[in-house]
């Protein structure tokens, strides 16, 4: 750090993996999230892996700063207890259909926040989380990838799986009351 001062850079790899994953695939998938967050992301960048039971993985790289807090805001939105689980799941099957969005990114937005709006129980929850803003950020960072409907998918199922934890805590405090 004290070399290279303003110049420095950080590069992350995670890897979330299931319990029974092979120890050996989770080691090679960190050395490959960390090389990936250097490669893809283009230095100072952070890279995602999740191995999941079924043996589906998912990665998501991005840079740091308004990406990381786009994700976060969807976990935000997510792990409200009036949004469905589902709101994910269907997103991820519409956005099978859609062709690779070119320019503007307002199109790719609404559709996105009329995804996830439907799959919320009360416009408040839309309303708190300001869904259209958030949507919106997340199109412009999507589109400005090279395959923008790939890193919105992958963007979706992290934010969804890290989230899960939340959800289980929120059902847990809620059956002993």
């Amino acid at each position: 750090l004290r070399m290279m001062g303003e110049r420095a850079t950080a590069s992350c790899g995670a890897v979330i993996a299931h319990h029974q994953a092979p120890l050996g695939t989770v080691l090679r998938a960190l050395r490959e999230a960390e090389a990936t967050a250097k490669t893809d992301g283009g230095r100072d960048a952070f890279s995602v892996t999740l191995i999941k039971r079924s043996g589906g993985i998912r990665r998501f790289t991005a840079k740091w700063g308004e990406p990381v807090s786009v994700l976060l805001a969807l976990q935000r939105f997510l792990g409200e207890p009036g949004v469905s689980r589902r709101a994910v799941y269907n997103s991820l099957e519409w956005l099978k259909d859609l062709p690779e969005p070119a320019g503007d990114a307002s199109m790719l937005a609404e559709l996105l926040a009329y995804q996830l709006a439907r799959q919320t129980e009360r416009k408040a929850i839309v309303d708190h989380h300001d869904l259209p803003g958030l949507t919106e950020r997340l199109a412009k960072l999507a589109i400005s990838q090279p395959k923008p409907l790939r890193w919105l998918e992958n963007c979706l199922a992290v934010a969804e799986f890290l989230v899960r934890d939340c959800r289980a805590s929120v059902t847990e405090e809620e059956g002993r009351s």
